[in-house]
């Protein structure tokens, strides 16, 4: 996952970056002219009068849209296209058995996967280890989308900087990780539908959150730095901008951890009423909460899946054992009797 958002990710959010950049440049001048146009010199003047206004505008399309919206979108399907044993549900799992809820009959024929493969296993993870799978693989993704980008912002500080500014440059964002902190806030949604089941719930509003918090992170710092070359640099400004960036980072920490944390609680209350389906007097034992309870012993999870496999071979009887009378006989096949395995093994 750090891999892909080394090595994909940031390229491809650059290159299509810049495709927007472009065109949004393209859009403006349009834009600009259609005005000259239509006000003719009144426009000029206006525009003139407020020059940084309309580059705080600017700045403004750069951070929400050519930026934040870009690389959200571009982490998020990065993550998405990368297959992985504990992100996919839909793939036999090396150490267990897919989701039930995903299995139709004829799946495990159409899968291609051998019939013997996940039989006799669990998967033990509990729901909220698989939760926890997803956030992790997306942060991975962010910090190595993070990483390719701050060599870039090194390099090209180092073309008219010195050592000292690509060391400040460095540390200041490392010190702010705004790409693994919108990574997980992405998690919260992308773990409620695939984990909790919302599956109404859209990209759009998965990504949105994230795209909202990196936007206003970025736009922090260059409408300070437009109006840092419209009215000069000072310290002062610079002590606002550092101090609404640090605010910004604090804010979308503070909302992922009161998500998460509700997230989390609903998380419980579904491992507590899959447990409890799972021990219940009357349960068969072959549910969802049978295979990835993680309290069970071994030999009841053998025991689970033995009974799942003679329920679907209800054809096949074994050798009957004599009981203690003597005068009875059982049969390890559930609802069989001494007349049913007779007229099975000894037809008239």
């Amino acid at each position: 996952m750090l891999a892909a958002g080394f090595t994909l990710g940031f390229p491809v959010a650059y290159c299509v970056e810049m495709v927007s950049q472009i065109f949004i440049l393209v859009c403006g001048d349009i834009g600009y002219y259609l005005l000259i146009f239509i006000f003719g010199e009144d426009f000029l003047y206006f525009h003139a009068d407020h020059l940084l206004l309309f580059d705080i505008f600017n700045q403004l399309i750069q951070s929400f849209v050519i930026a934040a919206l870009t690389e959200e979108l571009v982490k998020f399907y990065i993550f998405r296209t990368v297959e992985h044993p504990d992100l996919n549900q839909e793939v036999w799992l090396a150490n267990g058995r897919p989701n039930r809820d995903l299995e139709t009959p004829g799946s495990l024929e159409s899968s291609g996967a051998p019939a013997s493969l996940g039989m006799g296993r669990t998967d033990t993870r509990t729901i909220r280890g698989r939760a926890a799978s997803i956030t992790i693989a997306m942060i991975c993704v962010a910090l190595g989308f993070a990483c390719a980008e701050n060599l870039c912002y090194v390099f090209q500080s180092g073309i008219t900087g010195n050592a000292a500014q690509q060391f400040l440059v460095l540390f200041v964002r490392a010190l702010l990780p705004v790409h693994a902190l919108a990574a997980a806030i992405q998690s919260v949604g992308v773990v409620q539908r695939d984990v909790e089941g919302h599956a109404s719930l859209k990209v759009g509003k998965i990504v949105m959150p994230a795209v909202l918090f990196h936007g206003l992170f970025d736009a922090c710092i260059l409408v300070c730095t437009s109006i840092e070359d419209s009215i000069g640099v000072s310290i002062e400004l610079i002590l606002i901008s550092l101090v609404v960036t640090v605010a910004t980072m604090v804010l979308g920490l503070m909302y992922y951890i009161r998500t998460s944390k509700n997230q989390l609680t609903r998380l419980l209350l579904m491992e507590q009423m899959e447990q409890t389906t799972t021990f219940s007097p009357g349960s068969s034992g072959t549910g969802t909460g049978d295979w990835s309870s993680p309290r069970r012993s071994s030999r009841e999870r053998g025991h689970s899946d033995s009974h799942s496999r003679s329920s679907r071979h209800l054809e096949k009887y074994q050798p009957p054992t004599q009981s203690e009378t003597g005068t009875t006989f059982e049969s390890t096949t559930l609802g069989s009797t001494e007349s049913e395995y007779d007229e099975k093994m000894f037809p008239a």
